[in-house]
């Protein structure tokens, strides 16, 4: 059965690969170099080189991928809920920290990074999200943003959504507000009849959205900025909405910085649990995983072909991986940023080779051939707050409709009563996939399930990736709690047990954001469940001097 499976595949990979071959001759766009202007930055904004095309960065921000959160005309008029200033103005994105973007080629109608229209199979537009909602960072320092690709979103998504229900629900109840935005979502076709489906497809989306945050996330305390728990979010979409057993849910209470994606694609595992192997068809098996937790769509049913229909975009989540193949690490950049003492740098690489290079190890990160093989820590050992960890292991719920299907669609353990959050979701993304098999590309199916069935990884673990770009990525530890490079090196009773998350300017001493209190800011309360700043006690016996030279050598890396 599964040879026959592997011809199948290896045929229908053998067209898609002369139709891609048939596209090689098209020009290479020239990098952007450090301190170009960011095309539809708002204000000043530059670039910096990170191995990508203009060409390379728009398209990750603004290809739709396959999520679908809010009909999209409604989204480009949308007011808020306590005014009528539009939901998307600039200001009101810059306060839930999304990145604003005028409009250009790529964003004709200005939407935030990441922002994208979508077009379902009935030719509904709608908003969702790509990749780059959750991975474009953005630091600032003295009037100068710089622009982070791959980095970590500094936004609210909790407070975004919270924020998106509470104006969908204000038009609803509201005849004023409603009938603004009638009129301006039926334009010429604007009458009482219009009027009325329209209301009635509004309460119907508003119920659903809201639906979708209350089963998905239920989370006790709010994550702040910068944090999401993408995995307690995905799990309950396919655990309790894709298969439909509300038993199932659990709230998503262990929220986590994003992930930067430099390195990803080189990488052996990828999350910072290390669940999600990178080998032959694990990439795009990831970013389909991705996109379906994110407001993405997928029928879970059994029928005539081995394989489950989604929303997922096959294609642009293919040309995603391989841009992300070229994007390297942004380093620090000397002509908006301090200078590297290169003395203290260079004392401060010993001081690494001794103390951080077991876990880290040094690459040189812009090897278009450089292979990452990521040390797994168990969290026992590293002592870092271990709920995401526990969380992912130990979830389990019915199978419903899943029982007696294979972990993996056409191979695997099959499913009984119960099985676990990483097994549905292995079904549920392999279903997906199986309904594109041209797209993959010369790997097989049976080739990823064999690695996956075999490798011996304890799931109660952490990555500890190399640590090219460090500098942009704060606050740190895997789930934020941490607010600077030096903090960091700090013995865990002396780390800061609150502080303040929202800023965008870089602190280029202490290496991380400005964490003082401000009207806007969210204070981080170490103390609550999920938010644990101990453990890494890795380096805290360094002298003062140490840590500063190991800071110095961090900022080059």
């Amino acid at each position: 059965m599964l040879k026959d499976k592997r011809a199948w595949i290896a045929v229908a990979a053998a067209g898609c690969l002369a139709l891609t071959l048939g596209n090689c001759a098209t020009l290479k766009e020239p990098d952007l170099k450090t301190g170009a202007p960011v095309a539809g930055g708002v204000g000043r904004v530059v670039n910096l080189d990170q191995g990508w095309s203009e060409k390379d960065q728009q398209s990750f921000w603004f290809t739709a991928q396959g999520s679908y959160i809010v009909p999209y005309g409604w989204f480009l008029v949308l007011e808020q809920a306590s005014n009528d200033h539009p939901f998307r103005a600039d200001e009101n994105i810059d306060r839930l920290r999304y990145l604003p973007a005028k409009a250009t080629r790529w964003n004709p109608d200005g939407l935030p990074v990441g922002f994208v229209k979508s077009v379902d199979q009935q030719q509904h537009s709608w908003m969702g999200f790509s990749c780059a909602a959750c991975h474009t960072g953005q630091v600032n320092y003295k009037g100068t943003g710089m622009r982070i690709d791959g980095g970590e979103t500094m936004a609210d998504a909790q407070g975004f959504l919270v924020d998106l229900v509470a104006a969908l629900r204000a038009t609803n109840d509201e005849p004023p507000k409603f009938e603004r935005f009638a009129r301006k979502v039926l334009g010429s076709n604007y009458n009482e009849s219009a009027a009325n489906d329209l209301h009635r497809q509004l309460f119907e989306e508003t119920a659903s959205l809201a639906e979708w945050y209350g089963t998905n996330v239920q989370a006790p305390h709010p994550y702040g900025y910068a944090r999401w728990d993408a995995f307690g979010t995905l799990l309950n979409q396919f655990m309790v909405r894709d298969i439909e057993i509300p038993d199932n849910a659990r709230p998503a209470d262990a929220p986590v910085s994003y992930p930067c994606m430099w390195d990803t694609h080189q990488s052996d595992r990828v999350q910072w649990n290390g669940s999600a192997f990178n080998f032959a068809i694990g990439p795009v098996a990831r970013n389909v995983g991705e996109i379906l937790g994110v407001f993405g769509a997928v029928r879970v049913e059994k029928g005539l072909l081995p394989g489950y229909e989604s929303s997922a975009n096959i294609p642009a989540l293919g040309n995603l991986e391989d841009t992300l193949g070229k994007l390297t690490a942004p380093r620090w950049p000397q002509q908006y940023l301090p200078p590297i003492d290169p003395v203290k740098a260079d004392r401060g690489k010993v001081v690494y080779q001794q103390n951080c290079a077991k876990c880290h190890a040094l690459i040189n990160p812009t090897d278009p051939d450089r292979k990452i093989n990521v040390v797994m820590v168990p969290a026992d050992q590293v002592g870092t707050d271990p709920r995401t960890a526990d969380n992912f292991a130990a979830r389990m719920g019915k199978s419903g409709r899943l029982e007696g299907s294979k972990e993996f669609v056409i191979a695997g353990k099959t499913l009984g009563a119960e099985a676990s959050g990483g097994q549905v979701l292995n079904n549920i993304v392999m279903g997906a996939m199986l309904r594109h098999p041209f797209k993959l590309l010369g790997a097989t199916v049976e080739d990823f399930v064999d690695v996956r069935l075999h490798q011996n990884f304890d799931v109660r673990s952490y990555k500890a990736r190399p640590l090219d770009g460090v500098w942009a990525t704060a606050p740190y530890l895997h789930n934020g709690s941490v607010p600077s490079l030096w903090q960091l090196l700090l013995p865990p009773d002396q780390r800061a047990k609150e502080f303040y998350v929202g800023s965008r300017e870089l602190d280029p001493v202490n290496v991380g954001l400005d964490s003082a209190a401000s009207p806007e800011a969210f204070k981080f309360d170490t103390s609550l469940p999920g938010n644990s700043n101990s453990g890494h006690p890795y380096g805290t016996r360094l002298s003062e001097a140490q840590r500063w030279d190991l800071i110095e050598f961090l900022k080059s890396l």
